[in-house]
């Protein structure tokens, strides 16, 4: 029974194996697929039918569509795709020169992409999207969001490819315009190679242009700040477009540049004095020839003269400067002779004139009595820090507290030698007679006689 079984079974396999040996595996059209196993024919048939369904795919087909995108953002579509070992123009590469044929004359990002991810392309999106923004990076197409303003490679962000316009540009520049364009921007401050991105230079270039407009103007006394229009248009133009304005307007942006960065360097020259004038005029403030600089200097201001010739400003710090050095001399002269007229009387005090130099001179260092050096006038910002430690009026209330501190030197110098010295306060009185004078002589002996009892006495 169990071989009659064994021998059955054997003659299903066999039966079976001739069976599936004689199947044949079609394509759509009737082509038969060849293959030592009905696996093998099916997978050769699988394979083939891929490749008659997406027939273009092999155009696309590199790991590296990736770096392509990155560089074309980053760095431009002029070597963007020998990332992927292609070294021609890139509105020729096989990939790219389909894109701009289907894109005819605009088409959303969402229809390039479904269009080139379906038969017969299946290309991945790395691929699309890299050569997309290749042609973009390159100016051959041009791209506008979904409020139809410009933007371009470095600006457009891969998740808002999808609803971006693109579309052709129109407007060819000749190799002998692009070599006009590099000399422009080298010209203007922006250096510019032969392999450089030129849409990111003129991005520098606007940037440059509006920076220079910032320092060639300003408020008052600066000029208007300069009228940066022509390179508002130039940052708003894209592809081919944006060079040709640079093109059409070469002479107005280098007269434009010229002027502004002379203008700024000017401005950078005599900034300094009008800060200088400035910081003068607050130090004058109540002084008598602080009105008539005033005027003038508010005068420069409202006419924004700044840059005039010759320089508004110089004379007016000539004076301010002179007038202050006066001020400042004349107020140090009264302490000097004030300090000289105070010492003089100290020094014939006969209380004084029995202390040795040492005791003298620490009396007066404590009263910061001691001859002080005079501060340096010789320049307008010498001058300002020397009035900055000590101001005009700082310097009356010196000379006005003279008078005390040597009297309090003249203290300290006989309590030094008779510790018992004892201070007595003249009493205060208003006098209309004689009579009123002598009682008072007479208050002050009895007050006097009183104190004597207990030491010598001095006024205070």
């Amino acid at each position: 029974m169990e071989t009659r079984h064994r021998d059955a079974e054997k003659q299903v396999k066999t039966l079976l194996r001739e069976i599936f040996e004689g199947v044949q595996v079609l394509q759509a059209g009737g082509s038969q697929l060849d293959g030592d196993s009905i696996a093998a024919r099916i997978e050769n048939a699988a394979r083939a039918s891929l490749v008659r369904l997406y027939g273009e795919f092999d155009q696309a087909d590199d790991p590296n569509w990736g770096k392509v995108y990155d560089r074309a953002r980053k760095d431009g579509g002029q070597n963007a795709l020998e990332a992927i070992g292609y070294k021609g123009d890139p509105d020729q590469h096989p990939v790219c020169a389909q894109i701009k044929r289907y894109i005819g004359g605009s088409k959303k990002g969402n229809e390039i992409r479904d269009h080139f991810t379906a038969a017969p392309y299946g290309w991945p999106l790395d691929a699309i999207d890299g050569a997309l923004f290749v042609l973009l990076a390159s100016g051959i197409l041009l791209a506008k969001d979904s409020n139809t303003n410009a933007v371009n490679a470095a600006q457009l962000e891969r998740k808002q490819v999808g609803q971006t316009h693109f579309s052709p540009e129109s407007i060819a520049i000749r190799p002998v315009d692009l070599i006009k364009i590099r000399s422009l921007l080298t010209a203007c401050g922006v250096a510019c190679q032969p392999n450089d991105d030129l849409d990111r230079k003129v991005q520098d270039l606007v940037a440059h242009a509006r920076q220079l407009a910032q320092q060639a103007g300003g408020d008052a006394p600066l000029p208007q700040r300069p009228d940066t229009r022509l390179f508002d248009e130039l940052a708003s133009r894209s592809g081919n477009a944006k060079l040709q304005l640079i093109l059409d307007e070469q002479a107005s942006i280098k007269d434009a540049i010229n002027q502004w960065r002379a203008t700024a360097e000017r401005i950078s020259q005599r900034q300094p004095d009008w800060h200088l004038l400035q910081d003068l005029l607050d130090l004058s403030r109540n002084l008598s020839f602080y009105s008539a600089v005033k005027t003038e200097a508010d005068a420069i201001a409202e006419q924004r003269a700044l840059l005039d010739e010759p320089n508004p400003v110089s004379p007016l710090v000539q004076r301010l400067t002179d007038s202050l050095r006066n001020a400042l001399q004349h107020h140090v002269q009264s302490y000097l002779d004030q300090h000289a007229s105070g010492l003089a009387q100290l020094q014939q005090d006969t209380h004084w004139q029995q202390l040795n130099s040492e005791q003298q001179d620490d009396i007066l260092r404590k009263r910061n009595l001691l001859q002080l050096a005079q501060p340096d006038s010789s320049n307008a910002d010498a001058i300002i820090e020397a009035l900055h430690q000590t101001s005009l009026e700082q310097w009356s209330d010196r000379t006005s507290s003279l008078a005390s501190r040597f009297e309090a030197a003249r203290i300290e110098a006989a309590e030094l030698l008779q510790p018992k010295l004892q201070r007595i306060n003249l009493p205060r009185r208003t006098f209309t007679d004689a009579a009123e004078v002598d009682a008072w002589l007479e208050q002050v002996k009895q007050q006097l006689l009183e104190k004597l009892n207990d030491g010598p006495v001095t006024f205070s």
